[in-house]
């Protein structure tokens, strides 16, 4: 074997990118360095037991051009003795930046033909150009640790890169000196997008000014971004649930927790609570990281801020990250519902109140955890609940005086966002009993009492 098939197995074997025996899907635009992945692949595939097929993707982009690439990718596919895939991802209409948005068409036809043709594995043929030139585009856009990963090398969806950790004119050299043959993109010599910029001129010109290893050292510092983002992967599977309740588009972090963590860590922490509430960080920049800290670290107990697709909201010693038009507590339309007795009844935001009459024996009359409410004072009234409403008022049981409710929340440290929907039963227009607080002192089951309409409340998980 020469030594770039060597090289390119080394780096299939060191990222575990595919097992032997597996299904490869091999995306050829009909470029050079799809070319060469190509017939890399071909020679690897007898040892490793590799069954592959080529798979092309046409965006329409460049007219009679596109269409001959795809004329050309099917020919040297049926050379090779492969079955060629074709799929069509017009990206013309992109309505913004076009790059990305054939990318992402790109990716989601990757991810069907998986699907379709059960394919383990779809190998992209990035070099280590393209990871220099990522670096340094996120770097002049302003990037995270996370960002300098630039391209994986491995990705969830199943995509490998086998080249990347190849340059660009290695493989052209390769293929020279195979014979080969390939396409030349016109799109990519556009210096309309900024991609190519960095490769023609940028790029060349720190090279030849600043240092010639400029290219070199872009991709190492993407390898040691990679290597510590597995490192953070781990500690915060570790270290989230600690900190944090995660529920359905929301994620509740706890701030005395985060607060005992290095600075870093806290970053970190709020950064991944937030990728997970809104499926990704796609928009998120540094200054959106600082906001979210600077409101979990504020004096303040109160609290809100807007991101791209998210709002956190502070509350006490809370801090909710919640997604963008997720249905939450504070969006439930306010209510008011029969109660039936016994029986139980579902209420928004996934609160569940359940009611039992209790006939107390003689010895056990009177229970001081839950008293329950003296059936008596009740029986022959429709009782209703409904949520909690501003100026709303009782006097619970333990208490001297008449409460607001939002006297009782302040000092139970309840979160804002938990008590637009905070349940309270009604017997002809009075407040006899709220979850937490208990039933209203004038209601309560005394130990004379002979049956008692005991509450129970059970939250569904989010």
């Amino acid at each position: 074997m020469s030594s770039l098939v060597e090289r390119v197995a080394e780096t299939i074997t060191r990222y575990n990118m595919a097992a032997a025996g597996s299904r490869i899907g091999v995306a050829v635009s009909g470029g050079a360095d799809s070319i060469a992945l190509l017939r890399l692949l071909v020679q690897l595939a007898p040892a490793r037991r590799y069954e592959l097929e080529v798979i092309h993707v046409n965006h329409k982009l460049r007219g009679a051009e596109s269409d001959a690439d795809a004329e050309f990718v099917r020919a040297v596919a049926a050379g090779f003795g492969l079955r060629c895939v074709e799929a069509t991802a017009d990206a013309r209409n992109s309505g913004g930046n076009v790059e990305a948005h054939a990318r992402r068409l790109r990716y989601d036809c990757f991810a069907r033909l998986m699907r379709e043709n059960q394919l383990d594995r779809v190998a992209a043929g990035h070099t280590r150009s393209d990871q220099a030139e990522t670096v340094l585009m996120r770097l002049l856009r302003g990037a995270s640790p996370g960002g300098l990963r630039g391209i994986h090398p491995v990705t969830e969806a199943g995509v490998i890169r086998p080249l990347l950790e190849v340059d660009r004119e290695e493989v052209r050299a390769w293929l020279q000196r195979q014979g080969a043959v390939w396409r030349e993109d016109s799109s990519n010599s556009d210096r309309r997008f900024l991609r190519n910029r960095i490769r023609l001129d940028l790029l060349p010109a720190l090279e030849r000014g600043w240092n010639p290893a400029l290219s070199k050292l872009l991709a190492q510092t993407a390898r040691l971004a990679f290597e510590d983002s597995v490192y953070w992967r781990e500690q915060m599977d570790r270290l989230l649930p600690a900190v944090a309740e995660l529920g359905s588009g929301e994620a509740v972090l706890k701030l005395d927790a985060l607060a005992a963590l290095p600075a870093a860590v806290r970053r970190r922490l709020i950064r991944e609570a937030l990728g997970q509430v809104r499926g990704g960080l796609d928009g998120i920049e540094f200054e959106h990281d600082d906001r979210l800290l600077d409101l979990a670290e504020s004096r303040r107990g109160e609290g809100s801020v807007s991101l791209p697709g998210a709002l956190a909201r502070r509350s006490f010693r809370l801090l909710r990250i919640s997604r963008a038009g997720a249905a939450t507590s504070e969006a439930c339309p306010q209510f008011e519902i029969p109660f039936p007795v016994p029986g139980a009844l579902g209420l928004p935001d996934g609160l569940r109140l359940g009611a039992d009459l209790v006939r107390r024996s003689r010895d056990s009359r009177y229970n001081t955890e839950d008293p329950g409410i003296d059936w008596k004072k009740v029986r022959g009234s429709e009782l209703f609940v409904r949520s909690w409403r501003p100026g709303d008022s009782y006097q619970p049981t333990g208490l001297e005086k008449v409460c607001k409710l939002k006297d009782l929340f302040e000092k139970a440290r309840i979160p804002s966002w938990e008590r637009a929907a905070w349940p309270m039963i009604l017997c002809e227009g009075e407040i006899i009993w709220t979850e937490r607080f208990g039933p209203a002192a004038s209601w309560v089951a005394t130990p004379e009492t002979e049956t008692a309409l005991v509450i129970s409340v059970t939250r569904q998980e989010k």
